[in-house]
């Protein structure tokens, strides 16, 4: 995966905040910036200084830019994760899903972070739905559906899913 590459990563960094500074009034590119600052910290990169307040800032203004533009309220929910800031979390990841059903890939990262706090249940259920959207998805969706399993001791049906994620450059497949 391209963004567990330091150097990838920083020269994408490097685009959105040069797009940023080109297009201010961008809420798309200033989410999108919003996400790869929160995400250098869940990375561990931790190369941009004060990545979060910065995160939340700039998912904040997108959100004020334009108040249904889904990957602010994603990028905002990834940095009250990160703070481990529960209730402020859960508000915020309540308003992802709702302002665009159709998006896949919104599904999978609003169930991934579910299931990453402790919420297997209805990440399992986010995930189904991200599948029934995307029928092609890529495998290591599977990863929700071995950590349900696991979680319920059913390891035969967790192996069998773990089985299925085949992602070795992806920090999730060991």
């Amino acid at each position: 995966v391209a963004c567990m590459d330091p150097n990838l990563f920083n020269e994408a960094r490097g685009a959105l905040e040069r797009a940023a500074k080109a297009f201010p009034d961008s809420a798309a590119v200033l989410a999108m910036l919003a996400d790869v600052y929160a995400s250098d910290i869940q990375l561990g990169f931790n190369s941009v200084p004060d990545a979060l307040n910065r995160a939340l800032h700039l998912a904040k203004n997108a959100q004020r830019l334009d108040i249904n533009c889904q990957s602010a309220y994603w990028s905002e929910a990834l940095v009250h994760y990160l703070r481990r800031d529960r209730e402020q979390f859960r508000r915020t990841i309540e308003q992802v899903l709702p302002l665009n059903p159709a998006n896949p890939f919104m599904a999978v990262s609003v169930s991934l972070l579910l299931g990453l706090s402790g919420q297997i249940s209805r990440a399992a259920e986010t995930m189904d739905r991200a599948i029934r959207l995307s029928p092609y998805s890529p495998r290591w969706y599977h990863i929700i559906p071995f950590m349900e399993y696991y979680m319920r001791e059913e390891y035969e049906l967790a192996l069998s899913e773990a089985l299925q994620i085949n992602a070795p450059t992806c920090f999730w497949d060991p």
